[in-house]
């Protein structure tokens, strides 16, 4: 595989690498292309698992851990169930892969970050509904909505003031803002694992 020329710009930049180094550039490249292929849809977690097997089996171990924290990095508290499902498919495959596979751990983390979403959605339908009162349209605040704000050690909103939530702004944006920070904590969880 001849490396792209963005990838060789970055090398003529940062000097002379060891041999080591040019090896795993040039498979990261090609990782991001098989990546690709895996957020695009034209490979499933199957094919990925396949993909990776042969990596590791050629020696190239260090790819599970690399595709694993790309696959991280996409995912977000707004992404939809089936693209989520299609990421977790895909650590779960490439955690298998491992010879020290951390698979149950991480299994029930992702199960909590599962749960932090359908929490965050049911509570954002929530306020939504309050949101747009009794008429059913926006407009102020219904009764009670400005205590919204902070999420009480099992992840549920509760009264504003405590922790990091701004005091200013929609309850809307307070919940948003509280769950953007579960959601990378727990995220923070799995990548620890990997």
């Amino acid at each position: 595989m001849e490396l792209s020329p963005l990838a060789q710009e970055r090398l003529a930049r940062i000097g002379e690498l060891s041999e080591e180094e040019k090896t795993r550039l040039k498979y990261s490249v090609g990782l991001s292309y098989l990546l690709a292929d895996f957020f695009t849809g034209r490979l499933n977690a199957d094919g990925l698992w396949k993909e990776l097997k042969k990596h590791k089996d050629e020696g190239r171990a260090f790819m599970l851990r690399d595709a694993q924290r790309k696959i991280l990095d996409a995912m977000q508290l707004s992404t939809r169930d089936r693209e989520m499902e299609k990421l977790v498919r895909g650590l779960l495959a490439a955690e298998s892969l491992k010879d020290s596979p951390n698979y149950s751990a991480l299994e029930h983390e992702l199960k909590a970050l599962d749960e932090l979403r359908s929490r965050y959605r049911k509570e954002r339908t929530r306020t939504l509904e309050k949101l747009k009162g009794p008429g059913g349209h926006a407009g102020a605040p219904a009764r009670g909505m400005e205590t919204a704000g902070a999420v009480s050690g099992d992840g549920h909103c509760g009264a504003a003031g405590s922790g990091d939530v701004p005091e200013g702004g929609s309850p809307l944006f307070r919940l948003e803002t509280i769950y953007e920070q579960k959601f990378k904590e727990q995220v923070r969880r799995i990548s620890s694992l990997i």
